[in-house]
């Protein structure tokens, strides 16, 4: 349980999330929709938190098609929205 979230600390400690994008670690089809990751990716980005996706690796060490459009599809929605000339501050979409 999440008592207190203050400058990306959860109770004084860096808030992270580790999960996986396929049916289990290192292996399976899309658990998620591209919009579901996006939602908690953001979530935890708007708290200055961190995530980490593990996803399946083929055995050529490529990563499939239905996971890099995934990683895409969050790439393009949490980049920085075009700021003020000047200002320092990054606004997540």
């Amino acid at each position: 349980m999440i008592r207190r979230v203050f400058d990306g600390n959860v109770d004084g400690a860096e808030l992270h999330m580790l999960s996986y994008l396929g049916q289990t670690w290192g292996r399976g089809a899309p658990r998620f929709s591209s919009e579901q990751i996006i939602t908690w990716t953001r979530n935890l980005v708007n708290q200055d938190g961190a995530g980490t996706w593990d996803v399946p690796v083929q055995t050529n060490g490529l990563i499939s098609q239905p996971f890099l459009e995934q990683l895409g599809a969050l790439s393009r929605a949490l980049s920085p929205a075009p700021s003020a000339p000047g200002s320092s501050v990054r606004q997540i979409q």
